[in-house]
């Protein structure tokens, strides 16, 4: 039933029924930390009495997800099954805006058999900027109560893009740190009363584990989380493991997940399996059970939002070990006390160092004792009960506003051009460049929207475009406009002279990773930064 703590939250605001939610997830329920939050809230906010909904798009091919089963009681599961990516929609959001106004007109219905009481519902999409489009197109529409709340996840210009689109029609927003509420407040100036830090919380036990004593056998050490290099940097997680044989500290490293980086993980498992594995993606419970298992828990980020991998290792006394970011690490860790924080810049080499010295710092002062601290953090901030509470004021706040409005030239898709990803300017910005460049042997950076809608202009270049480079191994080895697609690190045999990095939303994050490619004595342009 309803506890009594929301009840009486719910009787001070005058509100009469908590309104209903409904959580948009364009990967399904692919694992990954946006949809284990969202599972976990509605749980939760389920329990609590609102009536919750997650739409679920179709899964990408090749990715694992969760159960069924790990939904919770009571909460709605509406499924867009033979619908095309939400990632393909080039500006056209139609053939998804009858699925999502069917989802919320049943979710209403849902919430009146409740509470017999109508109240708005708030929808709050995730990950891709046509998700929040979707959401938008319905919440101006008269046939639709429906209001947006937006919440961002990461420290990533793509999703400052988003929020910032989106403002005008959104009724409330939520930052998951305290680094990207401030970052809300700037991008909505003028609706800081609307914006929240809301923290993710997980399920924290009362007792903590109960582990071996370290002497005399070897430091157990995990990752779990996606297998990819943009964000996760996990490639730096078997050097962190070579150094430490280096340095003679006894080890285990147990990576739990798939992704891009899946082969490269395997390969460098095979040649150390003494000290490196790797398992499949575990639900929930299991990954709970290789937690308690573990000492540490490792992470190599370039940025993160608030990690809820790291959240439940804290919770299971697992002590992180991570990499700081501008985002998240510093709010979770308490240096020295709950866990240890590595310096981030550099090259992979120089993290897995930074992280190696981490770990024999934890070693020297006790993880025994960073244990009981980290669990005792989490017990403190980060309980599922005070993270449902914040989420069920936040929707209940925005449902009370009125319905918001949107400007008739302005496109609602975030991809129509000259929105998101292709700003207006992008093709007079990319021949400007090339023609700087003539007779040239070019790569041009990244394989994604931004470099397709640009084709034309490549094409035309006085510059020798010789391929493409894409940080993603799934499009290398491929080609592009009759070109060679590789990885930053597998360009030799093209003989290029420059690289130009072809994304507007992550230029920033690439132009920082540009040393893979001066080091190969390229030249690398941008075309949006100073």
């Amino acid at each position: 039933g309803k506890s009594v703590a929301v009840q009486d939250r719910q009787i001070s605001a005058g509100v009469t029924a908590p309104s209903p939610v409904l959580i948009a997830l364009p990967d399904g329920l692919a694992i990954g930390g946006v949809v284990t939050w969202a599972v976990r809230l509605t749980a939760a906010l389920a329990e609590a009495g609102r009536a919750c909904m997650l739409l679920l798009h179709d899964k990408p091919a090749g990715r694992r997800a969760l159960p069924e089963t790990a939904v919770g009681d009571g909460v709605l599961v509406h499924r867009l099954a033979g619908l095309p990516r939400l990632d393909e929609a080039s500006g056209d959001l139609s053939p998804w805006l009858d699925a999502y106004a069917e989802a919320a007109e049943r979710l209403a219905a849902h919430h009146l058999r409740l509470h017999s009481v109508p109240r708005p519902t708030v929808a709050v999409p995730n990950l891709l900027g046509d998700c929040a489009g979707l959401v938008t197109a319905l919440a101006i529409s008269d046939a639709q109560d429906l209001r947006l709340l937006l919440v961002d996840h990461s420290d990533i210009a793509y999703n400052a893009a988003v929020c910032r689109h989106y403002a005008e029609a959104a009724s409330g927003f939520v930052g998951v740190s305290a680094h990207l509420a401030d970052r809300l407040g700037r991008l909505a100036a003028d609706r800081t009363a609307d914006v929240r830090g809301i923290a993710h919380g997980v399920a924290v036990p009362e007792t903590l584990p109960v582990r071996a004593p370290l002497d005399g056998r070897r430091l157990e050490l995990m990752y779990t989380g996606r297998l990819e290099n943009e964000a996760k940097r996990v490639s730096v997680l078997p050097m962190l493991s070579a150094e430490l044989e280096r340095r003679g500290v006894r080890h285990r490293l147990t990576l739990i997940g798939d992704g891009p980086a899946e082969d490269a993980i395997d390969e460098a498992c095979a040649h150390a399996p003494d000290r490196l594995r790797r398992l499949l993606p575990r639900t929930p419970a299991g990954i709970i059970a290789e937690l308690d298992r573990a000492d540490a828990f490792v992470l190599a980020s370039r940025y993160e939002g608030l990690s809820v991998s790291l959240i439940e290792a804290l919770s299971r006394g697992c002590v992180p070990i991570v990499t700081a970011t501008r985002s998240g690490s510093a709010e979770l860790v308490e240096p020295g006390v709950s866990g240890e924080l590595a310096t981030a810049d550099g090259s992979d080499g120089e993290v897995a160092v930074a992280l190696a010295d981490a770990v024999q710092r934890a070693l020297t002062r006790g993880v025994a004792q960073m244990s009981e601290a980290a669990h005792r953090r989490a017990q403190r901030h980060f309980s599922i009960g005070a993270h449902a509470a914040a989420w069920g004021e936040a929707i209940d706040a925005a449902s009370a506003k009125p319905r918001p409005t949107w400007p008739i030239d302005r496109p609602i898709a975030f991809t129509a051009d000259g929105v998101g990803a292709v700003p207006s300017d992008a093709a007079a910005r990319m021949a400007e460049v090339l023609a700087g460049l003539a007779g040239r042997r070019v790569m041009i950076h990244g394989t994604g929207r931004h470099t397709r809608s640009l084709l034309a202009v490549i094409e035309d270049s006085p510059a020798e475009v010789v391929g493409f480079a894409d940080d993603n191994p799934d499009a290398a080895g491929g080609t592009l406009a009759g070109r060679p697609v590789r990885t930053p690190s597998d360009i030799e045999n093209l003989d290029a002279t420059d690289v130009v990095l072809s994304s507007a939303l992550h230029e920033d994050e690439l132009w920082h990773r540009r040393a893979v490619y001066e080091r190969a004595g390229l030249r690398v342009h941008r075309l949006y930064g100073a």
